[in-house]
């Protein structure tokens, strides 16, 4: 009954959070026609004190511990991030990253079209200039584009993240990505998807000057198996880790065949 209950309050704070969160959001728009760059401030002061209080609950009621490992990261530096991903709490990981050097405001995400319709989080990511993608390369170009011009055009800080196996790594999926490594006479990967280079060779292409360096994360749950977001919600997740690696831009090969092959290696080094 206790773990009911306390699991009812993680949900009810968390929709509190996300659903203030969106209407100061909305209410940033008005802000915006007299001045968006105090619109990006007040979004980002936002995004700030939202994941302090999740991180609050996680770490202060239900008592996590979470363990991390990062190479030195230059403060307001510019970045892509690629990272594994396993299930939705891989987002809560990545925020909780994020508030330690005070960039949760600069995340900026490769999601999923349909999570832009969705109140909450949803809506929080469109708000921070994620991209949203439909998975066909022809029609998403232009949306990257867009997305990519904008923040130029308006010299905006980021960290923008990629979760370069496009999806969540299921059984079938591996069995699949194991196939298709196959044939290309590539080695399979054990525990992760053939990563897809695309979206990583967009970022540093269109961004090209902006991007000062690739972070490559690894969470890792300890776990035989991904836990779900409940497991979050509910405080049942035992403590993760977060190892990030930061490669410099001038160690990226910016040939896509060579850049394909990098990331592949890259993907390989979480597995050791």
């Amino acid at each position: 009954m206790i773990r009911f209950l306390r699991s009812a309050l993680s949900v009810l704070v968390l929709a509190l959070s996300f659903g203030t969160l969106n209407v100061f959001q909305i209410f940033s728009l008005l802000i915006g026609i007299f001045s968006k760059p105090a619109m990006r401030r007040f979004r980002f002061y936002l995004a700030e004190l939202c994941s302090d209080v999740c991180i609050w609950w996680l770490v202060r009621v239900y008592g996590m511990r979470p363990k991390f490992h990062f190479d030195h990261l230059p403060p307001g530096e510019n970045a892509l991030l690629i990272a594994n991903h396993q299930v939705f709490a891989d987002v809560c990981v990545l925020m909780h990253f994020g508030s330690i050097f005070r960039r949760v405001g600069d995340l900026k995400f490769f999601a999923k079209d349909s999570l832009r319709w969705l109140p909450g989080p949803g809506w929080s990511l469109w708000f921070y200039d994620s991209i949203f993608l439909k998975r066909n390369w022809d029609s998403d170009t232009s949306r990257i584009e867009k997305t990519f011009a904008h923040i130029k055009n308006n010299d905006l800080h980021f960290w923008i993240v990629s979760f370069p196996e496009g999806t969540r790594a299921t059984p079938a999926k591996l069995a699949a990505s194991t196939r298709y490594m196959q044939t290309l006479g590539i080695e399979p990967l054990r525990h992760h998807l053939c990563p897809r280079t695309k979206g990583v060779w967009a970022t540093l292409d269109q961004l090209r000057g902006r991007v000062e360096a690739v972070y490559d994360l690894t969470i890792d749950y300890h776990l035989p198996k991904a836990p779900s977001l409940w497991s979050f919600i509910s405080g049942t997740l035992p403590n993760y880790s977060l190892t990030v690696k930061r490669y410099p831009i001038s160690e990226v090969p910016s040939e896509p065949e060579a850049q394909k092959q990098w990331l592949i290696d890259r993907f390989r080094e979480k597995e050791s």
